[in-house]
């Protein structure tokens, strides 16, 4: 799996934190790939939100010790619904475990669903299909780029 910058469009994080970060962010998806991987899991794994985009944001304690603020949100697709919650139950229950530094988020889809994923939610796919944490199940059809418009921007503004 290869190193991601997660913060490659965040113009304020400073360094040492950037680095910090990107490796206990680049640790989490190698060693959940891998926990996939052994488990021969038939799910896909998407990670989406604002480390997709690339513009996560930090926050410092009064210690001074950095930490993420953004959520690391996930994309789960599996063939059923009932198959997706399972597996994204376990997935929290692993990562509050290994990464309680970390507030993970999973979404669970369809496979089938992934084509149907609009706004910028569904942008955010489309740049996560970019980093893929585990993909099992061959799409037939991947999700292409979309186009927001106010509404949709509207809706990420009351979400944040």
């Amino acid at each position: 799996m290869p190193t991601h910058d997660f913060f490659e469009a965040s113009l304020h994080v400073p360094f040492e934190a950037r680095t910090a970060l990107n490796a206990r962010l680049n640790r989490l998806l190698v060693e959940m790939h891998a926990k996939l991987s052994g488990q021969r899991t038939p799910v896909n794994v998407y990670l989406t939100g604002s480390l997709a985009r690339a513009e996560p944001s930090i926050c410092t304690h009064a210690s001074g010790r950095r930490r993420l603020r953004s959520d690391v949100d996930f994309v789960l697709a599996a063939p059923t619904l009932p198959e997706a919650r399972g597996q994204a139950s376990a997935i929290r229950c692993w990562s509050s475990e290994r990464f309680p530094d970390l507030n993970i988020s999973v979404v669970c889809v369809t496979t089938s669903g992934l084509t149907r994923l609009r706004g910028c939610f569904g942008r955010d796919l489309v740049r996560g299909l970019r980093i893929p944490v585990y993909q099992a199940i061959e799409l037939s059809q991947p999700p292409c780029a979309l186009q927001t418009n106010v509404d949709d921007l509207l809706q990420n503004a009351i979400h944040h």
